[in-house]
């Protein structure tokens, strides 16, 4: 079994890199800066960084979020949390009223 190090043991094998936020690169009360480093090198020197994120929140209130917890804005090219694909498919599939039951 080969132990990875770190991201840059895998990098050149991909094109873009799909990751999660809690417990990636914060824990909710800090971000982890070990794993910034990481996607901003991969961003710089690779390709594109989409952070992704079960947040029932818009993708700016998150990024927000992360601000506050010092993750650098190098650390991706694009974020979409499932509050974002809810929306985008409820405004295709549900023409009426919709009540939201939870954070804004």
């Amino acid at each position: 079994m080969h132990t990875l190090t770190g991201l840059k043991d895998i990098a050149d094998r991909y094109d873009a890199v799909l990751c999660d936020v809690w417990g990636v690169i914060h824990n909710g009360r800090e971000s982890f800066p070990d794993a910034c480093d990481a996607l901003v090198c991969y961003g710089e020197d690779k390709g594109p960084v989409v952070l992704i994120s079960n947040a029932p929140r818009p993708a700016q209130a998150v990024h927000d979020q992360l601000r506050q917890l010092g993750v650098p804005d190098e650390a991706w090219s694009g974020f979409v949390t499932s509050g974002d694909a809810t929306r985008a498919l409820l405004s295709q599939r549900a023409p009426g009223p919709v009540f939201a039951l939870g954070p804004d």
